[in-house]
């Protein structure tokens, strides 16, 4: 697990230096992983457990500020147990804030701020929160391989 986070952060850091069209809002692959986030977190507002499934990588390592780890298994029943227990909170990217960036013939680093939103006792309360997704591509299957969800 450590190597994989020195790894993501030498990646994060040399992202940092990459010519500004990469990340251009018309780029194939920005369109690509957008339509993805999409596909994703329509499955979540809508509680469609399966798609979510299916977007998720089997070797899935999802690291959250305050709940710390969780693997595949572990997600989806968290998720799960999130779906029957929450039926309105709706996730929001702010794609202003959505960068993409190539990682050679795996995939592509997806960096974003996202808002979650949910309705109780009639009031909407919403809180944004950053991310980092690494989408990886086999084939023109696309799924979420990494995950990491701060500034709580």
């Amino acid at each position: 697990m450590e190597k994989w986070l020195v790894m993501l952060c030498l990646v994060l850091a040399s992202s940092l230096t990459l010519a500004e069209d990469v990340n251009a809002k018309n780029n194939d692959l920005y369109d690509q992983i957008l339509k993805m986030d999409t596909q994703f977190f329509t499955a979540f507002n809508q509680r469609d457990m399966e798609t979510v499934k299916a977007l998720f990588a089997r070797d899935l390592e999802f690291y959250h500020d305050k709940g710390g780890f969780t693997d595949y298994q572990q997600n989806l029943e968290n998720t799960a147990k999130m779906f029957a227990n929450n039926k309105t909170l709706q996730r929001e990217l702010i794609t202003e804030t959505m960068q993409v960036y190539p990682l050679g013939d795996y995939g592509a680093l997806q960096l974003g701020e996202h808002r979650f939103c949910d309705v109780q006792q009639g009031k909407r309360g919403c809180s944004v929160y950053k991310f980092t997704h690494v989408w990886r591509k086999t084939g023109n299957l696309w799924q979420i391989a990494r995950v990491i969800s701060y500034d709580h």
